[in-house]
């Protein structure tokens, strides 16, 4: 089941991404992990859903489908 959240900060001078997770912890990860939708589509403040693959050491991606709510 993927989780939800909302995209709180864009850096995109940095490609960072900072989702706050439903449960209040935030997920940061870089522009090259997102998989499942467009970079250029995110927003600030829009609700997602996500799911976390975590692959050898640190490296994951990320896979993020926006959801109806715009906040």
């Amino acid at each position: 089941m993927a989780a939800r959240g909302t995209i709180t900060r864009l850096i995109r001078s940095h490609d960072h991404i900072y989702i706050l997770r439903d449960d209040g912890y935030e997920l940061f990860f870089l522009r090259e992990k997102l998989r499942g939708t467009h970079y250029e589509l995110l927003r600030e403040r829009r609700h997602v859903e996500f799911e976390v693959s975590r692959k050898t050491g640190r490296a994951r991606e990320v896979k993020v489908r926006l959801t109806g709510k715009k906040g």
